[in-house]
């Protein structure tokens, strides 16, 4: 889960381009931008992995099933590239919106199923 530390407009208010500019030039994103970046990208994954349906999709049978399966595979690169920071980008513009506490609840009010 993502930080949403400080009153509102947050931490982060306003050095949103400067980052996003900083990580273009060097290739990367630093700073603490780029650590909730990383952190978002690692939990991304970690929940993906404990889905509770494993889709079973071998190699061979992406390419099989997948008219161009290289252009779906950079596809696929792309947006898990692109994705995370641009969740990071919408959180931090929220601040300047709402406080971090209203941030926290969730949009959708439903208790989680049981098994």
């Amino acid at each position: 889960m993502l930080p949403l530390d400080g009153e509102r407009g947050g931490p982060y208010a306003g050095r949103i381009q400067c980052r996003r500019a900083e990580g273009r030039r060097s290739g990367r994103s630093g700073g603490e931008y780029g650590k909730a970046v990383r952190a978002l990208q690692e939990e991304a994954h970690t929940q993906a992995e404990s889905l509770p349906v494993a889709v079973e999709l071998s190699p061979t049978d992406f390419e099989q099933r997948i008219s161009d399966a290289a252009t779906a595979r950079e596809k696929i690169a792309d947006f898990e590239r692109i994705l995370p920071p641009l969740i990071v980008n919408v959180a931090l513009l929220s601040l300047d919106r709402q406080s971090a506490e209203t941030l926290r609840q969730s949009p959708f009010p439903i208790g989680a199923r049981d098994g």
